[in-house]
């Protein structure tokens, strides 16, 4: 008797928690709903008739009548004239009351229509007769209705308040319950996690912690500063489980780094010396640091003492969920977190911040599936699940790049998985890829990428730009940083250039990373690039040959290798973190050795 009772009193106190836990989910969701799910979409046509050369204007959104730069977003317009250009911009908030327009930021003449807002399927047309006045600064309106309006800006800054009642029906169950599920999601990952800190080592939570906080940080992505941060920080947490459990068995992966730095860091400086002008002593002084730390990282992960590979697998599992539902959430407008202040930092979500957490969610579910046994009938539901809500993240995201990053790297698991390739064969693939390194400007040069899609017409010009940079100076390079300063008119003949054109690489790279070490070293930095790369595959091979983990290790490999092709960043912070933590996954499923092929 007094067994069954305590039996129902343990059933009765399970199904309260998880009652408790769903009305606090629940609650949640619709603070969030009300608060942060406010993407309100601007929208109107603007026809610049007069210019003093500038070429953008302002958007200011506000709740109750005051404007501030928190609340700001600045509009870039292409440069024509009399000619009516679509303006589409997105800005979050609890609300919008009202707006102020500053159609530019200097004198000119403006002319502008459509004017409206909406908010998911909801849409508000601005009607532009009833501009407020007095909110009009270095404005005057030359005419105006309904639908149009037509503005001479006549000094700095010109600004006018183009509606005062807005007004949307914000509430959404939907949501509500997307929200609830990853809320409920986050309640069993903390819950399993503190049962996980009773039962397994202090080393394996405390680099689960790091994961999770560079997955929190690369969604949420809040400022540059932050990622320098948080790199120094992961740095230090990762020495300090290093220290604590000794470096002897971190010995290998300590001197090749260093070896690998002490050449690159050389190389670069030499690099200043002895090349073209345009080398940059100071930018290599300022990110020689960052450089050092983005490759130590993935150190605390290398042959963890007390590894766990369950506690890694469930661990792995639930982060890969919650950041697909979040992805997900934040891809169709769900939720948003654009504008939004995290401490002193503000969080900003566009294009470039999303291609940054897809590129980590895509290395980090390739990395999850090491932990799975593609024989075992079990593990094989885990891989589809797996599969199925990445694909729906990564196709509802802005990259193209990651799209065929995903679809190609699932193939080479597929075939890997089921099919045993022999030793050889797998190292005709690293000769494969340490002759494309080598060869890339020749293959560039030949290869014409514009006619498959719109997007690849700039990287074509780019690469096409490159190759022919690369035949001036190839031998030693223009040296570290001079990519940030080339005016490419200077040193070849625009003309012979196929594509698109430009005067500089946008963002101060060639958006690949082979290139980027043929413009900066020349063939030495290329030779350099292709032997540590192919000395580390080779390791792959090795270690990895008849193990499970092999076909989505070579998955993140190609995954990788696609990404640096289309889409390599100068040294930022927020982008060197990205490939480090590639590399924390790399060396964190190396540890798997419970599965043979």
């Amino acid at each position: 008797m007094l067994k069954e009772l305590i039996k129902n009193y343990s059933v009765s106190t399970k199904s309260a928690i998880v009652f408790f836990q769903l009305i606090v989910a629940f609650t949640i969701s619709i603070y969030v709903v009300l608060h942060f799910t406010n993407n309100f979409l601007i929208e109107y046509n603007i026809k610049i008739i007069e210019n003093s050369g500038s070429y953008k204007g302002e958007i200011y959104f506000s709740s109750n009548g005051t404007y501030d730069e928190k609340k700001k977003k600045t509009v870039k317009y292409k440069k024509s004239v009399n000619l009516f250009q679509k303006v589409k911009v997105l800005v979050a908030g609890q609300n919008i009351s009202s707006l102020r327009l500053d159609p530019l930021l200097d004198a000119g003449k403006v002319e502008i229509t459509d004017f409206s807002i909406k908010y998911g399927d909801q849409v508000q047309k601005i009607d532009l007769s009833n501009v407020d006045r007095s909110w009009s600064h270095n404005v005057k309106v030359l005419s105006g209705n309904t639908d149009g309006i037509v503005l001479k800006c006549l000094g700095k800054d010109p600004s006018i308040e183009v509606d005062s009642d807005i007004s949307f029906n914000r509430f959404s169950l939907l949501s509500v319950v997307y929200i609830s599920i990853l809320t409920l999601l986050l309640f069993s990952g903390i819950r399993i996690l503190l049962t996980c800190v009773r039962k397994y080592s202090y080393e394996n939570i405390f680099l689960a912690a790091i994961l999770l906080l560079y997955s929190i940080y690369v969604v949420l992505f809040s400022s540059p500063e932050m990622g320098n941060n948080l790199l120094y920080t992961f740095v230090i947490m990762s020495f300090t489980v290093s220290m604590i459990n000794g470096f002897s068995s971190r010995g290998n992966y300590c001197k090749g780094m260093i070896i690998f730095l002490m050449v690159y860091l050389l190389m670069s400086y030499l690099s200043v010396v002895m090349s073209t002008q345009l080398a940059d002593i100071n930018y290599l002084n300022r990110k020689a640091l960052v450089i050092i730390c983005a490759c130590f990282i993935p150190i605390g992960f290398h042959k963890i003492k007390n590894y766990n590979f369950t506690f890694f697998k469930l661990f792995l599992t639930l982060l890969i969920l919650l950041m697909a539902c979040l992805i997900i959430c934040l891809n169709t407008n769900v939720i948003s977190i654009d504008n939004v202040y995290l401490f002193s930092f503000l969080m900003e979500r566009t294009d470039w911040t999303q291609k940054n957490y897809i590129f980590w969610y895509l290395l980090l579910s390739l990395g999850t599936l090491s932990f799975y046994n593609f024989r075992n009938k079990n593990d094989i539901v885990v891989i589809l699940l797996i599969w199925i809500i990445s694909f729906f993240a990564i196709f509802y995201s802005y990259s193209l790049l990651a799209r065929l990053a995903f679809l190609v790297a699932t193939a080479v698991y597929l075939l890997l998985a089921i099919f045993r390739f022999s030793k050889n064969s797998l190292l005709i693939f690293i000769w494969i890829l340490t002759f494309y390194i080598i060869f890339s400007p020749i293959l560039f040069s030949l290869i014409d990428l514009a006619p498959y899609h719109h997007r690849l017409v700039s990287r074509n010009a780019f690469y096409h730009t490159s190759a022919a940079l690369i035949k001036e100076h190839w031998l030693f390079g223009y040296g570290f940083g001079s990519t940030l300063h080339m005016q490419v008119k200077d040193f070849v003949d625009v003309s012979k250039l196929p594509g698109v054109y430009i005067d500089s690489f946008p963002g101060g790279h060639p958006h690949n990373l082979s290139l980027l070490f043929w413009l900066e070293f020349g063939i030495f930095g290329a030779i350099f690039l292709a032997y540590y790369i192919h000395k580390f595959l080779e390791v792959l091979v090795e270690q990895t040959y008849g193990y499970m983990k092999q076909p989505a290790l070579f998955g993140m490999i190609i995954a990788f290798e696609i990404i640096t092709s289309f889409s390599w960043s100068i040294w930022y912070s927020q982008v060197l973190l990205t490939f480090s933590f590639f590399g924390v996954m790399f060396v964190l499923s190396m540890n798997n050795r419970d599965f043979r092929h």
